[in-house]
């Protein structure tokens, strides 16, 4: 019996060996690699977010560094939903997300009422690292909150509040290729 297996085994290694052999032939190597850009392969993506604020190739990656630009991309939009209506983006890109809607709803009313304001309402000061479970990813944030139009719902006092803790909950869109926001809770 120990023979036999000892038979087995030089056999199994034998087989190894040349299948081995056959893998280290020498062949000649391409001298070119294959050539995709970061346009070439987003290309095919189509567009999110407002014409003059596209969102970045970076912002579509179902990772950490994705989730990252996302958020930051989120926040410009937020800024800029005040002066130019993104709030449609932020809609769009936030439709599960109740704060999201309340928001783009005062910026729309802002807009309406012609009460702009030129300056950033928020500046996030930190961005922590992101937690992916699956499809999810929570994103922790600091941010800086500025006074809001005065449009009957000013929720910030006139010197803003500064280091405001909070989070965003993303959720993957794999139909879109994003991130979109499920939840995001400031203060």
């Amino acid at each position: 019996m120990t023979r036999r297996r000892t038979l087995q085994l030089v056999a199994v290694l034998a087989a190894g060996a040349v299948v081995l052999t056959g893998c280290s032939a020498k062949q000649e190597a391409t001298h070119t690699l294959p050539t995709t850009t970061a346009a070439e392969s987003t290309a095919a993506l189509p567009a999110l977010g407002p014409e003059d604020m596209p969102m970045p190739p970076e912002a579509r990656t179902k990772d950490a560094p994705g989730a990252e630009a996302f958020v930051r991309y989120y926040v410009l939009l937020m800024n800029g939903a005040q002066t130019v209506t993104h709030a449609s983006a932020l809609r769009e890109l936030g439709s599960d997300c109740f704060d999201c809607n309340l928001l783009a709803g005062m910026f729309e009313t802002a807009v309406a009422a012609g009460k702009q304001d030129e300056t950033d309402l928020f500046t996030l000061t930190k961005l922590g690292s992101p937690v992916i479970t699956g499809a999810r990813a929570n994103v922790p944030i600091v941010m800086d909150l500025h006074h809001f139009p005065d449009d009957g719902m000013v929720i910030t006092p006139p010197e803003g509040v500064k280091d405001v803790p909070g989070a965003f909950v993303l959720r993957w869109d794999a139909k879109r290729s994003t991130w979109l926001v499920h939840d995001h809770k400031i203060g």
